[in-house]
């Protein structure tokens, strides 16, 4: 082989001698010296001057450069590296450039070529960019580098250590071949493993292990060996004894547990109406069909005509809506039925032998027990007496119950429930404590399926979810508070805990895959799936791992009774089953069944590995875990099948069962020599001798929602026309499309956005497609502020989120949060460089949309958007409608009361967006004065506000505006028993006098007059001049005080009704209004909506006549 001239520009002189003006050239040992022996290579080398040695480096000057041959290491340097191996210096091979006589500098050479396109380079380097950009899987199959002599890894130190302890605890004596034999797949020689034994540091290891394999129980001859004493964990056993001796009436619900005749006059109340409302149920007829059924008959429907089935549609979706807005949402956005697209019978035969079988899981092994006990020894005492208690009504009061949630089988309705006292309810909890069970009407369970993906193609790919009683939920939501407080989960475990599980873990996952590629570490990461976790929990190994732990005998008495006895029925497309009879798994639904799913995965998170996992600045990462959903890491392909087989083995005590064909793992070798990455492809790891999929370095899979690849997490690519082209085609009004937008379609993308990778180009685009749809909702201008459709409704806006904004301040809120985590491993992963270089571009973006809030002193978007809506030209006069957010229901909360046609004619009020020759001139002005001037002949520029509120044309059109809102407000003070009398006339000494409303009650007088204005000057500072026309002419006052046969006329007071033509209301003349005459707020919604109807009107008005001032006709 020939050895390689690796010099540097500045090389050492010959220590054979040193001549200045003469040169020696640096070649091969082995090969002749001289440029002629190196035709056909490639890169440069140096001619020396030979001499005297001098023991100094020559200077740049004296040295020259031709051709020599470099270094051909096959097995060290592969394809992918750009380099050519010996075999491609000819010209046979066309992905180099070569040829077999010399390459003098200089000569035109035909340039390199890609072996897998053809494509032809100029240079390596951009051959090499190439392949790594368009093939990099090809790529990454062929660089794969030559394992020689390979370092020993922590984790491999610690399994050999590991396997010696155990063999000398079990035999005695243990040598190299038994531990060579021992570990099959190791992948260590006999010598190397002698090697390593001989080691003072892993004689050290041995050691330690041996000590905890002495304290650890050994298997007995029948499989099971003693049970580790688990109340150690949580206490000395004596004391808890004591304890419970002493706190007996306290902590034994048998001694407060007798239900009171009240109580059980209440429950059976309950039970009784409820049946009575299932019987009348099950007498309706069926062939009714309900107007918002998912499923209608499509053969009915074929003779309908096109009109008839829009119409029929449009009733469907919105008694739907009306129903159930989220149901609603979903279909809307997916384009399709949101309900179960299989019939019960095709449900019954998938899912009804998968709950009824019975699991033959063993349960949990001393093994598995003693790690268990390990890990809770180091979490902390736990007082599991404080789980079986009497419930108290405190403990009831604070318990956060979702009252917004559907009945059970029993039919007892949340509102119900809620009506029933706390004390008693109290009492029904303490005595179902004291039986040990509840009432079997209650036990009886409904399960309605979800879908996990937009499209399902078979009943597999539907979430069973349990509807149990309101009662019941309530009591297990108290049950699973106290569990959870006295048994937490495993730090490892993120969900269904009071912590943002989702965005700690992939977090984690992403600090840990950009770490590993910045400082080229071995990493490798296996992504399981459990198939269908909790269905398939053993109902006998959950009950003997909580008697285990420790727990009350009277608690896990309860969950057995509960899973042997409790049935439940299908419920698909309103049609039921026959009784289920569930024989394993946890009820999801069920607030209990989280927190018994935690405590099976905390015995699964115990038995890895203590020693494996990925070190994150100092701390080490084993595990993610999210519910069912495990992402396990480690070092070294030793540590990782390890760690996989501990949780097959583990979860198959339980009864859970990894799904291979779900599952895969991502291994991610370091190339010292290249400092690059190497992918593995080749298929590695097995769970149960099955192997498991390896994923390539540009397959992209998705965790918690957030799309990752080798590199980290990645942009989100679902795009969200297609949900918004959905929207407008479907039957709604446009503030249902709004609404749709604003609740369920932005914020179904906002997680992937905040926690994937982003980019403010992406971002406007996005803002750019939302403001574009809603505009062709509502039929608005394209010269609209931007500001109008993402201000917040308060501050005169759609409210329509702008994902340019808001994703960069939801990034700052939740990753900011990430150094203050209970969780080590998540503060660890905040200062990783990937979460700061992500925190540093969400701060800049959130700089450039937001202003700094003066009361919380922090960035509010909010505050951003008030401030250029009220700074443009159409948005000024909405300033005064953040003081006034009466002024602004109608957007959002009293859409509902609106027709389609009238919140678009608002909309357009309210923004300034009508016609007129003033705005349809923005920006091409150049027609002169006359062409800007009313066209109905006023002399002044034709703008909305003079249209609306001073051109003659509209002056009818003003009068019914104004008197709508005055008898409008004079029913309403009627109603609030109010002696009401419209414009009396009341001559004065100054002249003839018309306030709108005079009004008596309790030997109270008030005088209300209704003004619509502009916007331009104070709302307020008009409500007082209209205030003080009235309230300061002492005359007049005398006068209504005599009309109302009021003593005096202090007995009198004068307000205004003041109101913008925009739906804006004067603060000042609000409150009065409230104050004065006692008006509540939904009264007080209706004025603007009944303002814009008439200035909108007026315009329409104004359009539709041809008068012009002076006579004629225009």
């Amino acid at each position: 082989m020939m050895a390689s001239t690796a010099l540097s520009l500045m090389g050492r002189c010959n220590p054979d001698g040193c001549t200045r003006g003469k040169h020696v050239t640096a070649a091969p040992m082995d090969g002749p010296r001289g440029p002629s022996s190196l035709a056909g290579t490639f890169g440069w080398g140096l001619a020396i001057p030979a001499g005297e040695p001098c023991g100094r480096v020559c200077s740049p000057a004296t040295v020259g450069f031709f051709p020599v041959a470099k270094k051909s290491n096959k097995e060290n340097r592969p394809e992918a590296s750009g380099l050519p191996l010996e075999s491609e210096r000819t010209g046979d091979n066309p992905t180099v450039r070569g040829s077999a006589g010399a390459d003098p500098v200089g000569q035109d050479a035909p340039g390199w070529t890609c072996q897998f396109c053809e494509r032809t380079f100029s240079t390596n380097r951009g051959l090499g960019v190439h392949k790594r950009r368009a093939h990099p899987v090809e790529t990454n199959t062929d660089a794969a580098p030559m394992m020689v002599k390979r370092r020993w890894h922590g984790e491999e130190i610690d399994l050999l250590a590991r396997t010696e302890a155990r063999l000398l605890a079990e035999r005695g004596q243990c040598s190299g071949g038994d531990l060579f034999g021992a570990l099959p797949g190791f992948g260590r020689t006999l010598e190397a493993i002698k090697g390593q034994r001989r080691r003072e540091p892993y004689r050290a290891l041995v050691q330690a292990h041996l000590a905890r394999f002495g304290s650890q129980p050994g298997p007995s001859s029948g499989g099971c060996s003693a049970e580790p004493d688990f109340r150690r964990a949580s206490g000395a056993e004596e004391a808890v004894e004591e304890r419970c001796a002493e706190d007996a009436a306290a902590y034994d619900p048998s001694a407060v547990g007798q239900m009171s005749p009240d109580a059980a006059r209440v429950l059976s109340e309950l039970l009784e109406g409820a049946g009575r409302r299932r019987a009348c149920r099950a007498m309706r007829p069926k062939t009714a069909g309900r107007r918002n059924d998912l499923h209608d008959d499509r053969t009915a429907s074929a003779h309908k005509t096109s009109r008839q089935k829009r119409r029929a549609e449009y009733a469907r979706v919105q008694e739907l809506y009306k129903k159930c807005r989220s149901r609603a949402a979903a279909e809307v956005i997916d384009g399709a039925c949101g309900g179960v697209g299989h019939s019960l019978e095709e449900m019954e035969t998938y899912w009804r032998p998968i709950l009824e079988r019975v699991s033959d899981a063993p349960g949990p092994t001393p093994e598995a027990l003693h790690a268990l006990g390990r890990a809770e020894w180091h979490g902390g005492n736990r007082d599991y007496t404080q789980l079986w208690k009497p419930i108290s009504v405190e403990e009831i009061k604070a318990s956060r119950f979702d009252w917004r949630t559907s009945p059970g089988p029993d039919g007892i309705r949340s509102g119900q429930w809620r009506a029933v006292p706390v004390h008693l309810k109290a009492e029904m909890f303490n005595a179902w404590m004291a039986r040990g069970e509840i009432p079997e009407i209650l036990r009886q369970c409904r399960t309605v399926f979800v879908p996990k993906v937009e499209r399902p193609g078979g009943p597999g790919e539907y979430r069973p979810i349990l509807i149990a009683s309101i009662p019941l939920r309530h009591f297990h939501s108290i049950l699973a508070r106290r569990l959870l407080a006295c048994c937490p989960p495993d730090a490892r475990q993120r969900g269904f805990i009071c912590a943002d599980g989702t965005l700690e873990n992939s977090a984690v996952l992403d600090a840990v895959l950009g770490d590993s590629r910045k400082k080229l570490r071995e990493c490798h990461v296996a992504v399981l799936d459990f198939a269908k976790a909790f269905d398939t929990v053993s109902h006998e190994a959950l009950v003997e791992l909580l008697r285990l732990r420790g727990m009350p005998e009277q608690f896990c008495g309860y969950i057995a009774h509960l899973y042997d006895t409790a049935s439940t029925t299908l419920a698909v497309n309103n049609e039921m089953s026959s009784p289920v009879k569930v024989g394993r798994g946890v009820r999801q639904g069920d607030p209990l069944s989280p927190i018994l799913f935690n405590v099976v995965m905390d015995l699964i998170l115990a038995s890895l590995p203590e020693r494996v996992g990925y070190r994150l600045e100092m701390e080490l990462v084993s595990a993610l875990a999210y519910a069912d959903d495990l992402v396990l890491l480690a070092g070294s392909k030793v540590g990782m099948q390890e760690s996989i087989s501990a949780v097959d083995c583990v979860g198959k005590q339980m009864g859970l069962r990894l799904n291979c064909r779900k599952s895969a793992v991502l291994s991610m070798i370091p190339d010292g020599h290249r400092k690059k990455h190497h992918y593995l492809t080749e298929r590695t790891f097995n769970i149960g001798g099955k192997p498991l999929r390896q994923v390539s370095c540009v397959e992209r899979w998705r965790y918690l929602g957030v799309d990752f690849e080798a590199s980290g997490c990645v942009t989100l690519e679902h795009s969200i026309s297609s949900a918004l082209n959905n929207i407008s085609r479907a039957p709604l009004k446009p503030q249902q499309r709004l609404e749709i937008l604003r609740a369920h379609l932005i914020p179904r993308f906002q997680h992937g956005f905040v926690l994937g990778n982003i980019s403010d180009d992406r971002l406007r685009m996005l803002d750019v497609q939302i403001r574009k749809a809603v505009g062709q909702w509502l039929r608005l201008p394209a010269d609209v502020p931007k500001a109008y459709y993402h201000a917040a409704v308060q501050d005169g806006g759609l409210a329509i989120p702008s994902v340019r904004a808001t994703i960069p301040d939801l990034i700052v809120r939740r990753f900011g949060g990430l150094d203050s985590s209970p969780w080590s491993v998540a503060r660890a992963a905040a200062k990783s460089d990937k979460i700061r270089k992500k925190l540093r571009w969400a701060w800049k973006q959130l700089r450039r949309f937001s202003r700094v809030d003066s009361t919380t002193q922090r960035p509010s978007v909010r505050l951003f958007w008030r401030e250029h809506l009220h700074a443009s030209v159409d948005g000024r006069e909405l300033r005064e409608s953040t003081r006034t957010p009466t002024s602004t229901k109608w957007i959002r909360e009293r859409c509902a009361q609106i027709t389609g046609r009238d919140f678009v004619q608002f909309v357009h009020t309210h923004i300034n967006a009508l016609p007129s020759r003033i705005r349809g001139s923005r920006g091409r002005r150049g027609g002169g004065e006359s062409s800007l001037t009313c066209r109905a002949g006023c002399k002044v520029r034709e703008t909305t506000a003079h249209i609306l509120q001073q051109c003659h044309r509209t002056h009818g059109g003003r009068i019914l505006r104004h008197n709508k809102i005055v008898s409008f407000v004079a029913k309403a003070m009627e109603e609030n028993k109010w002696t009401v009398e419209l414009e009396p006339r009341l001559r004065t000494s100054v002249g003839l006098r018309k306030p709108d409303i005079i009004a008596s009650r309790d030997g109270v007088g008030v005088i209300v007059d209704v003004q619509v204005v502009s916007g331009q000057r104070s709302l307020d500072e008009l409500h007082r001049e209209k205030r003080n026309k009235y309230g300061n002419h002492g005359e007049l006052v005398e006068l209504v005080a005599g009309r109302l046969g009021l003593p005096k006329a202090e007995c009198v007071r004068a307000t205004s009704c003041t109101i913008s033509w925009r739906g804006v209301w004067s603060l000042t003349s609000y409150k009065e209004l409230r104050s004065i005459i006692g008006l509540r707020e939904p009264t007080l919604q209706i004025v603007p909506i009944l303002a814009l109807r008439g200035s909108h009107m007026n315009w329409t008005r104004f359009n539709q006549m041809t008068s012009v001032m002076g006579g004629g006709v225009g």
